[in-house]
């Protein structure tokens, strides 16, 4: 009887289905701001994103560093990296020293390329004092959560030795690992890291590499 019913009035042209709502950036935003002033760090980093962005009208850097620093302070890791992103581009926003310590906080939270982007400002002295210990930790640890990259860098790192001591074997033993996590090595770096390594070395930088690659 019910179906009948709402087929006959259909055809009268008596039953109007109503559309849902439609959302927009502007409600986006309405909420986002609502959200965040109330404390919200995963709002306050979706609404930095909207101001960073420009989504309602034109970019707005202060904003946006205002509201990521506010998710960054309420522990949000992804807004930590997001302002070690900011303040190391070379923008308004940069300050290095910042930068460093953002990307830190966010590589303690378990972002990986914050680590990686750490153990780079580490490696080289930029933001923070140079420390090759501390970078080749960092880099091991985005390494870990699978950032080929870090392991290619430690590679290298270790090629010229963390104390003026170059140790090829795990300066291979890396190799082999950023090798087999897909990273592509170019021939001339290969050929250079393998060149006159004695086989015992050898075989000791692919069992560091297999034991290293199985505990991860």
């Amino acid at each position: 009887m019910f179906i009948g019913f709402v087929c006959a009035t259909a055809m009268a042209g008596t039953v109007a289905w109503a559309d849902p709502p439609r959302q927009t950036y502007t409600d986006a935003m309405g909420w986002y701001l609502k959200a965040a002033k109330a404390g919200e760090p995963r709002a306050q980093f979706l609404l930095a994103m909207q101001y960073e962005l420009g989504i309602r009208g034109k970019p707005d850097v202060g904003k946006a560093l205002h509201w990521y620093k506010k998710a960054a302070k309420g522990g949000y890791a992804q807004a930590q990296y997001k302002l070690g992103l900011m303040m190391s581009k070379g923008g308004a926003a940069t300050d290095l020293k910042q930068a460093a310590s953002w990307f830190h906080e966010a590589a303690k939270n378990g972002i990986s390329d914050a680590a990686f982007n750490y153990a780079l400002m580490c490696e080289q002295g930029i933001g923070v004092d140079q420390n090759l210990e501390q970078a080749s930790e960092w880099y091991e640890t985005a390494a870990v959560k699978g950032q080929a990259k870090s392991a290619m860098s430690l590679a290298v790192l270790f090629s010229r030795g963390l104390n003026g001591k170059p140790d090829r074997v795990k300066a291979l033993g890396w190799l082999r690992v950023a090798e087999a996590m897909g990273e592509t090595i170019p021939d001339p770096i290969a050929t250079l890291f393998r060149l006159k390594l004695p086989d015992e070395d050898v075989t000791k930088a692919k069992a560091f590499a297999d034991e290293w690659l199985s505990k991860r």
